[in-house]
């Protein structure tokens, strides 16, 4: 069966990050799991943003939604600067046929985004991962403090990684910016490393609080090995491959 070799094919040439597999039917493709080591070492930008615009645009080669975002946090990115706006085209099949389990937003939305770099002389750019690399920002009703949440539920966030030594690296990082702000008083407690283990490893059942998931990500982009996409990583760990469902008619979605 031809189309979907050649469904994949189109997406990886369109727009890197996916990181579809092989093993693909007319019904579902799998994705490869991708933690957040992976994500930091392969995103060109990382940030919190909030969606203000979508504008949905033909090209060559199919359409796209182009999406329009105010910076709120820079976590990496272009010279590490904050820029007050981001851009990104992710690609659809046709005007009215989306690339399955493609993150869509509307304006209004906070979402802490994992962006690779485009494609040569394409002009799409998907989250990294599909799913993987979106986070939609909600409030926990109950301590009223901001939660992420990716597109696969953080299923796959530490996968492969040794949650432990991340938890030290984080509580290093915080303890030293704490200390730097007791100078002016306004210091916080610094949880053990223990409480930080579970709570990381309480974000991988649903939302992980976004301010850890932000220290994590500072601490592996600070990680002192030469390979950061390595950084933390449990080798002995399986990589569980991801089903995503895919358009049932395949006839609109590869252009046969």
């Amino acid at each position: 069966m031809k189309r979907p070799t050649k469904l994949r094919t189109l997406l990886t040439l369109l727009t890197p990050g996916l990181f579809l597999l092989p093993a693909m039917s007319a019904h579902a493709t799998v994705v490869s799991p991708i933690n957040l080591a992976e994500s930091v070492a392969r995103s060109s930008t990382i940030a919190e943003v909030k969606i203000e615009s979508t504008e949905r645009l033909p090209f060559e080669t199919g359409w796209g939604d182009r999406y329009t975002a105010t910076t709120i946090d820079l976590l990496s990115g272009d010279g590490e600067k904050q820029a007050d706006t981001i851009t990104w085209t992710q690609y659809r099949f046709t005007e009215h046929s989306p690339v399955a389990a493609m993150p869509t937003f509307k304006p209004g939305e906070r979402v802490l985004i994992f962006l690779p770099p485009k494609a040569e002389d394409s002009p799409f750019q998907a989250p990294l991962g599909l799913g993987q690399g979106t986070y939609r920002i909600e409030q926990n009703p109950e301590t009223k403090s901001d939660v992420a949440t990716n597109g696969f539920a953080n299923m796959t966030l530490f996968q492969r990684m040794d949650v432990p030594s991340l938890a030290v690296a984080i509580h290093e990082k915080m303890t030293k910016r704490e200390a730097a702000k007791a100078e002016e008083g306004e210091a916080t407690p610094v949880p053990v490393p223990e409480r930080l283990h579970l709570n990381l490893l309480q974000g991988e059942r649903g939302g992980i609080p976004l301010d850890l998931l932000k220290d994590a990500i500072r601490a592996i982009k600070s990680h002192k090995g030469d390979d950061t996409e390595k950084a933390f990583t449990n080798d002995k760990a399986e990589r569980e491959p991801l089903r995503v469902p895919i358009p049932v008619n395949p006839d609109e979605a590869t252009g046969n």
